[in-house]
């Protein structure tokens, strides 16, 4: 099951060790959401803008979690580093066509 619900989920097994969650969590979030799925979008919505589409978002929490098995109690703070990561990216990512405009 797991393989047929994430196409890359072999891919995301070698990543083990080699970066960082947060890291991984954005490039998941590049490839599951389009451009326009993004824009004026947050993991905790802050700042007036609306949430990421939270079933998507819970595949990448399962695609996450899945090949970096952490203790239980480690997995609520290792997502919320995630969802930093993320937002940080969006907001980069809007910094930076803003200044193109």
């Amino acid at each position: 099951m797991w393989g047929r619900t994430v196409p890359f989920s072999g891919r995301l097994s070698k990543l083990k060790g080699r970066v960082q969650q947060g890291n991984t969590a954005v490039m998941l979030v590049q490839k599951f959401y389009s451009v326009s799925e993004l824009i004026n979008r947050s993991c905790r919505v802050t700042r007036g803008k609306e949430p990421l589409e939270s079933t998507k978002l819970a595949i990448v929490r399962e695609c996450i979690f899945k090949p970096f098995f952490r203790l239980h109690r480690l997995l609520r703070k290792q997502w919320m580093k995630c969802l930093i990561a993320i937002d940080e990216y969006l907001r980069q990512k809007k910094e930076a066509s803003d200044r193109r405009d």
